[in-house]
């Protein structure tokens, strides 16, 4: 079951950044899921890593994107990105917990700031990536 599904709406315009995307989501996705149905903690940690380092890995290829092309806004961009990890950082310490209203509202909170990240910030650099290369 999807949480949080993918739409082109999602769509910043670079494939790669846009295969990301969905692979973040899928593993969000998967978190929530094993969560949900009663997997064991080590379970949901090692899905919530995987999140948290393939996070880093799209993150560190937006910012070398940011230099290439120099966007303006990367300081600003990064300091979100630090957010992010941050809020899976808490979401893993909830693993073990079972508290279920905690774990979930905390996974619909990264949920809803991915969604707004793709939406506003990454479509602004990759609207300026894009006009830029077009010149």
């Amino acid at each position: 079951m999807a949480y949080f599904d993918w739409k082109e709406d999602y769509s910043v315009g670079i494939s790669s950044i846009d295969t990301h995307h969905k692979k973040m989501i899928a593993l969000l996705n998967e978190s929530i899921e094993a969560f949900e149905n009663g997997l064991g903690e080590a379970a949901i940690r090692g899905i919530l890593t995987n999140l948290e380092q393939y996070s880093i890995y799209h993150f560190s290829q937006e910012e070398i994107l940011f230099q290439e092309h120099g966007y303006k806004k990367a300081k600003g961009h990064g300091k979100e990105h630090e957010l992010y990890i941050r809020k899976i950082g808490s979401l893993k310490a909830l693993a073990p917990s079972r508290e279920d209203d905690a774990f979930i509202r905390t996974a619909e909170s990264l949920m809803a700031w991915l969604e707004a990240h793709i939406l506003k910030d990454d479509r602004d650099y990759a609207d300026f990536i894009v006009k830029k290369e077009r010149k």
